[in-house]
C-alpha cells in the first residue's frame, strides 16, 4: 500500500479502498492501512511521497455522532478533516449533514479570507445570516 497507492490515480485508489471493504476489513485497518497513502483528490493530485504519505486519519467509528465529530474534529487538521468528510460522504450523509458538523471546526482553521468567502458562498446559496452563525457562532 506504502509503495501503490501514492501513485494511482484517485478512482484507482478508492477501487482499493472499496476491494478492502468488502473483503471485510474493518474501519480502523482501514484507517491505519490504506487511508495514510491515499492520493490526494481534487482536479490537479498531489502526489505524496511515500515516506510522508499524508494525513494520519482517526479510526472513524460505524455510527459517527455529533458527540463524536465534536470530540475528534478540534484536533484534525484540513486535510484529515477532508479525509473524514470523504468516508461520511461515502456513508451517505449530505452536503448539509457534513456542513453543519464540519464547518465550525473547519472554519477557524482556514486563511481568513478563506472562511469568509465560504460564509458569503453560503449566504449566495439562500442560507440565512441566522443559519450561516450557527456554523460560525465565534465568526471566522
Amino acid at each position: 500500500m506504502r509503495q501503490t497507492l501514492p501513485t494511482c490515480s484517485p478512482a484507482e485508489a478508492r477501487a482499493v479502498l472499496e476491494r478492502m471493504r468488502r473483503r471485510g476489513w474493518t474501519e480502523e485497518e482501514v484507517a491505519d492501512l490504506i487511508l495514510p497513502f491515499m492520493p490526494s483528490a481534487g482536479p490537479f493530485p498531489e502526489r505524496r511521497p511515500v515516506e510522508g504519505a499524508g494525513p494520519r486519519p482517526t479510526a472513524v467509528p460505524p455510527k459517527v455522532s455529533t458527540a463524536w465529530l465534536d470530540q475528534h474534529l478540534p484536533s484534525m487538521d484540513r486535510a484529515q478533516i477532508r479525509l473524514l468528510v470523504e468516508e461520511l460522504e461515502r456513508r451517505g450523509w449530505s452536503s448539509t449533514e457534513l456542513a453543519v458538523a464540519v464547518l465550525p471546526h473547519l472554519l477557524p482553521k482556514l486563511p481568513r479570507e478563506d472562511a469568509d468567502a465560504l460564509l458569503e458562498g453560503l449566504k449566495r446559496l439562500g442560507m440565512t445570516d441566522a443559519e450561516v452563525a450557527r456554523l460560525a457562532p465565534a465568526g471566522p
